[in-house]
């Protein structure tokens, strides 16, 4: 879906709520109307205008470039799932998806990533400064977004732990991911080390997503904990995905054999840790330091990558979905959504591989 116009530095300050619904996954434009109440400026005044220049334009940037919202679909999916009565509260949503676009910004600055989606990064548009701020701005927005909510404050506080707790997560993750260099990484290590990094980082992002619907919308403890690890699934097979795709190139162009140009850890170097000889490993490690040095091809060891561990990997997200499903259904029974969680995790995954 495309976004729709948003409204510009010069629109009337947002004191009430909008005159018709927007739409959940539309995150800036629900999260752009509450703004300037929030932060005691209007928008036609002159700070109002160095902000839209600032701080919204960078945000702005990233929010309306697309993407698949699949996070933001997620957390309408789990509050229908958890007995949510009506349209999902138009704050969930956003609240994901905005943390998403900032994790996206940052990410880009961290990896040196010249584009995303398609059209520059946002460093390299609007400066390093202004798009680390907007990127972590994003982050405590978030919180912010929950008020919309208007929960009981039992119910309010879950969410801010719950997701304080992924942000902590989440960081450690990155912290992994930017540390976790194929070539300084032993074989025997490799896939604990990816597996710990996909858990922090994408994992526990997913299963917030999920778990929103859920708590939000009053569902009972046993079925918040059933769709908890049902999200932590889906992150892992999602990663997994995002990194097979990194060899293929088909989703991102511009983006492919990023990962090896970095000498990244992922889920295709587990595997073939698991696959590989020690000679093998040692063999290939050192045709990896020769595409980050830029004098071997990345093409020839992205299809080498793909012939070991290509099916393995296919056959490893395959295996750690079923079990999710299986297990959900365990405690939703044969709710008719899970037909949408699959017709969902299918078109996902022609996307990425």
């Amino acid at each position: 879906m495309t976004p729709p116009p948003f409204a510009t530095a010069t629109a009337p300050a947002a004191t009430a709520a909008p005159q018709r619904p927007v739409e959940p996954r539309d995150a800036m434009a629900f999260a752009m109307e509450r703004l300037w109440p929030a932060i005691g400026i209007t928008p036609e005044s002159p700070m109002g205008l160095a902000l839209a220049d600032a701080l919204l334009a960078p945000s702005r940037s990233m929010l309306v470039r697309g993407g698949k919202r699949f996070r933001g679909h997620l957390v309408e999916l789990c509050w229908q799932l958890g007995g949510g009565q009506g349209r999902c509260p138009d704050a969930l949503p956003a609240v994901i998806e905005v943390i998403h676009a900032g994790s996206l910004i940052i990410d880009d600055i961290e990896d040196g990533s010249h584009e995303r989606r398609g059209a520059p990064s946002v460093h390299r548009l609007y400066g390093m400064p202004l798009a680390l701020n907007a990127g972590n701005w994003l982050y405590f927005w978030a919180f912010e977004l929950l008020r919309e909510l208007a929960l009981d404050p039992t119910t309010e506080l879950e969410l801010h732990r719950r997701l304080t707790r992924m942000l902590v997560q989440g960081h450690a993750g990155q912290a992994l991911d930017l540390h976790g260099e194929v070539l300084r990484i032993d074989q025997d290590d490799m896939p604990t080390h990816v597996a710990s990094t996909s858990r922090l980082k994408t994992g526990s992002f997913m299963a917030l997503a999920a778990v929103m619907g859920t708590v939000a919308a009053g569902a009972p403890s046993v079925m918040t904990a059933a769709v908890e690890r049902f999200g932590h699934a889906l992150g892992g097979a999602l990663q997994m995905l995002d990194d097979l795709g990194n060899l293929v190139g088909a989703r991102e162009h511009s983006k492919r054999h990023e990962d090896l140009l970095c000498g990244r850890a992922t889920w295709p170097w587990a595997w073939y840790a698991e696959l590989a000889s020690p000679g093998e490993w040692r063999q290939t490690r050192e045709r990896l330091a020769g595409v980050c040095q830029g004098g071997d091809s990345a093409d020839e060891l992205a299809r080498h990558l793909l012939q070991r561990v290509g099916l393995v990997g296919r056959q490893r997200v395959q295996a750690l979905l079923a079990g999710a499903f299986s297990r959900l259904e365990t405690a939703t029974g044969s709710h008719p959504l899970l037909e949408k969680f699959r017709a969902e995790m299918a078109r996902l995954e022609t996307s990425y591989v």
